[in-house]
């Protein structure tokens, strides 16, 4: 049985890797940070206050505090690489490799809907 050995070759040339990652990644990463940051702002009034209060006296650490931290990590994270990869030198780089450059606003829009959506469906 013959083996196949698999190079993979990064170039220090291409800023963030390969230029067609990009394709892929910013448009999700902007569907997942408008999602992300609509149920970041949203949830906080989708539960009864006196709900939020009492489980915040009860045990802070275990629920409330450690979503809340995973959001801002999540959020921090996903931004962080998807504005990393919306820089002009990477654009530029993706415009002469004769990519096209896509509307961000498309998967936006959808992941504020899905937000939105799953705030009037689940009370």
């Amino acid at each position: 049985m013959a083996t196949h050995r698999v190079r993979i070759r990064l170039s220090r040339d291409e800023p963030c890797g390969r230029r067609a990652t990009g394709l892929g990644v910013v448009p999700l990463g902007t569907f997942i940070l408008g999602a992300l940051l609509l149920t970041f702002l949203v949830a906080p009034w989708q539960t009864p206050w006196d709900l939020t209060l009492l489980q915040w006296k009860l045990a802070p650490w275990s629920g409330l505090l450690a979503t809340t931290l995973y959001g801002l990590a999540a959020i921090t994270v996903v931004g962080w690489v998807t504005f990393r990869l919306g820089r002009p030198e990477v654009l530029a780089a993706r415009a002469a490799a004769g990519l096209k450059r896509r509307d961000m606003r498309i998967p936006l829009a959808i992941g504020v809907s899905l937000a939105i959506g799953l705030a009037v469906a689940v009370p």
